[in-house]
């Protein structure tokens, strides 16, 4: 990344261009312009707008890092399925000043972060896979432990376990609100029966009267 101040998007369209040019990608990057815009599209815009995000921390002065971008992350299929199904972002951390920034760049992930910018030069590069549908997960991965073949399967698992608990959580929202609506219609229902007017229990009948009977009325005559 530069090493003159600049803004968050500048450094990331440096090191889009520059990550092109020296591993021969075909155009730049699909970088997200923040780190917190890609944590709001994997983390808080609706559940079924979100996609798994991907935060690659690299850096520059570590053989190791241009030798993962090289062999892994600048492979075809990789950076396709980036662009299709991840948030991906990413940052140098070589120098100081950028290291420092790295936490305070998005609250939600502050903590990890700060956890990862105190590694030493050895241990990167870094990858971080994000997810959030029914709750929070999140994966730290060296790349020292990957080959290409492993970082494409591990991110294509990654994705899977994203679907699958977005498919749960979706039927279950949709669970709810099908027995929120029960609910509301034998809530109606109740008040349309508890109007109709009930008889009384105290109310009487009242029977017509016998007619006098002519044999009795005979009899008096006599």
């Amino acid at each position: 990344m530069p090493e003159h101040e600049c803004s968050e998007s500048e450094a990331l369209e440096w090191f889009s261009t520059v990550f092109a040019h020296r591993h021969q990608v075909e155009g730049p990057l699909y970088l997200a312009p923040s780190l917190n815009a890609a944590v709001h599209g994997a983390c808080h815009c609706p559940i079924q707008e979100r996609r798994p995000l991907l935060i690659y921390l690299h850096h520059d002065e570590s053989i190791q890092c241009h030798t993962f971008c090289n062999d892994c992350l600048a492979n075809t299929m990789t950076l396709e399925l980036l662009a299709q199904s991840f948030n991906f972002w990413a940052w140098d951390v070589a120098q100081e000043s950028r290291r420092s920034e790295l936490p305070h760049l998005n609250e939600t992930l502050h903590d990890i972060l700060l956890e990862i910018a105190s590694y030493d030069r050895e241990q990167f590069p870094v990858l971080l896979l994000v997810s959030s549908a029914d709750c929070l997960q999140t994966r730290c991965l060296f790349g020292r432990d990957l080959d290409r073949q492993k970082l494409y399967s591990t991110l294509m698992d990654f994705e899977e376990d994203h679907k699958r608990r977005t498919k749960y959580e979706l039927d279950a929202m949709k669970l709810i609100q099908r027995m929120e609506e029960i609910s509301l219609n034998h809530s109606a229902t109740d008040q349309q029966v508890s109007v109709v007017p009930q008889e009384s229990e105290h109310q009487t009948t009242t029977l017509p009267s016998s007619p006098k009977s002519d044999a009795s009325g005979a009899g008096a005559s006599s």
